[in-house]
Order: structure tokens, then sequence, then C-alpha cells
């Protein structure tokens, strides 16, 4: 199972009908039905009735439609928070090197390089 698969999955249940799931998503309708066979078959149970118009849940359908909007609402929120920790994350460098020393020119030329590009 997959996120994408999961995203399909919810994309489906919204607009109750795969080929509207699969426009929204850009892709084809036999991809769309391709994940949510393999999806199915991974959890072992089906998850919509496709023998009603327009398609309806199925019962254990309804518990995952439950379970994937929190994962998906959750993984978004965490991913929020991943990008706002990166976006503040500032610090300064300090690297001594003593006079004495004797480095190879790569590593000088790389540290002179780092200093240039992140004053």
């Amino acid at each position: 199972m997959n996120t994408l698969q999961i995203s399909y999955f919810l994309s489906i249940v919204e607009h109750r009908t795969f080929s509207k799931a699969s426009e929204e998503n850009y892709v084809s309708q036999p991809t769309i039905s391709k994940h949510i066979r393999n999806l199915e078959a991974e959890l072992g149970t089906k998850l919509f009735d496709r023998t009603k118009t327009p398609i309806e849940l199925t019962s254990i359908g309804e518990v995952y439609y439950k379970l994937f909007s929190d994962f998906i609402s959750e993984l978004e929120r965490i991913q929020e928070l991943g990008r706002k920790q990166h976006a503040s994350f500032e610090g300064r460098i300090r690297i001594g090197i003593l006079s004495g020393w004797k480095l190879p020119s790569i590593l000088t030329d790389l540290l002179i390089e780092f200093q240039e590009n992140h004053p």
C-alpha cells in the first residue's frame, strides 16, 4: 500500500466515480482501477460496491475511508511542520584552521568556495 493508492481511493470517494477521480488525478481510468484493485488485494477486502451507480463504499470501505482520511491529514500536517522546520533552519558554521596546518589544496579550495557561497 502506498500514498498514491490512498489518494486515489479518497478521490474516488469524493467524486463517487472512477472516471472523475482519474480526470482529477490526470491518469487514465484503468490506471485508477488497477491501483484500487491492488489496494483491495493487499487489504484482502472490497472497498467499493461497484454494482450501484454512483458507486458506494462497502462497510469496511467506510472504515478505511476514515483511517485513510486521518492518515493523509496527519501526513500533510507533518510535512508542513518539516517544511517550516527546514525553512527556519539557519545557523553559522565557524571553521578554524591553524596557520601551521598543511591541508590538501582541494580541502582549502572547498572551504573557500563554501565561504563564498554561504557568507
